[in-house]
This record gives structure tokens, C-alpha cells and sequence, in this order.
């Protein structure tokens, strides 16, 4: 739920009853990740980060399918610890691309976009995405950290200041 919805939702057991309603889905706000690998530290062999990958695939597209009208939050992390193999970290690129790209029909929902260790390819797709974008005017953050090689530094930016560096 949106933080001030939940602030709502305590003046009395009425608003709270009509904040969690399923008829109100702008009340919530969707959160979806795209990790390249696991922050569990059980999940360092080859089948547990394979694992991790289809779920984190799968958890995305099934909370896409459910947002409704709720805002849309995107994480997208490929930061590596290990050494992947270039095949591997090719095909994952192209799979998370893809999900990104199923977004275009929701970017009125877009709010907030953090994108995290991307490479070259990735972050170009990621501008590119942006651009293209018919209606992104509910993006009120874009913060990118480590991006593209020439990129080492974190970045932040507000609703007013999208439209100048994005587009």
C-alpha cells in the first residue's frame, strides 16, 4: 500500500476496511524486481542462482499481471559477485530486457525506476526504453548506480529533472 494510504487506513476501521478493498488498486503500489543474484548466501551454487532467476522471473511477471491501476516500482540489479559466464549473462540480459519491455504497456503507472549495475547493452536498452515510452509522466525517480562502462558513480533523479536527462 502507498505510505500515505496507509497512513489513511488508521484514522478509523471504515477507511481501513476501503484502503484495502480490491476495487482500489491506486491505493497500492507494485513492486518489481529483476536481481541477477541472491542476496541469500545458501544460494551461491550454480542451480540455487538458476533457481533464484526463474522465480525472480516468474514473481515479476505474476505482479505485473495483478498491478491493475496500482503505481509501478522497478528494481533492476544485475550486480555480479561471480564470475558468469558471458552465454549466461547474455541470455539473462535478453530474458530481463524482455521484462522490462512488458512495462510499456503500464509506463502511465511507472513511478519510480532504480536501475543498478547495468552493463553497456543493458543500460542502452534501459535509455532507449525510456525514451520510447508514450506516457512515463508518473515517474517521479530515476536512480541509476554503476551504470554503462564510463559510469562508476550513483545517481538520482527527481520528477522535474526526468524529462531534461532522460529524454
Amino acid at each position: 500500500m502507498k505510505p500515505y494510504i496507509c497512513r489513511v487506513a488508521q484514522v478509523c476501521r471504515r477507511w481501513e476496511i476501503v484502503a484495502r478493498w480490491k476495487s482500489n488498486p491506486h491505493f497500492w503500489q507494485t513492486s518489481l524486481t529483476l536481481r541477477l543474484f541472491s542476496n541469500r548466501e545458501e544460494d551461491r551454487d550454480e542451480f540455487s542462482l538458476h533457481n533464484h532467476r526463474i522465480c525472480t522471473v516468474t514473481r515479476f511477471r505474476h505482479a505485473l499481471s495483478t498491478a491493475e491501476d496500482s503505481d509501478i516500482s522497478l528494481s533492476w540489479d544485475c550486480y555480479s559477485r561471480d564470475n558468469m559466464s558471458t552465454s549466461d549473462r547474455t541470455t539473462w540480459s535478453r530474458i530481463f530486457m524482455h521484462c522490462v519491455s512488458m512495462l510499456s504497456k503500464n509506463s502511465s503507472q511507472l513511478v519510480y525506476l532504480h536501475l543498478r549495475f547495468l552493463n553497456d547493452h543493458e543500460y542502452g536498452f534501459a535509455k532507449a526504453f525510456l525514451t520510447g515510452l508514450e506516457s512515463p509522466r508518473g515517474l517521479q525517480t530515476l536512480s541509476t548506480r554503476s551504470c554503462g562502462a564510463a559510469s562508476s558513480t550513483e545517481t538520482s533523479i527527481s520528477t522535474s529533472d526526468i524529462d531534461g536527462a532522460v529524454f
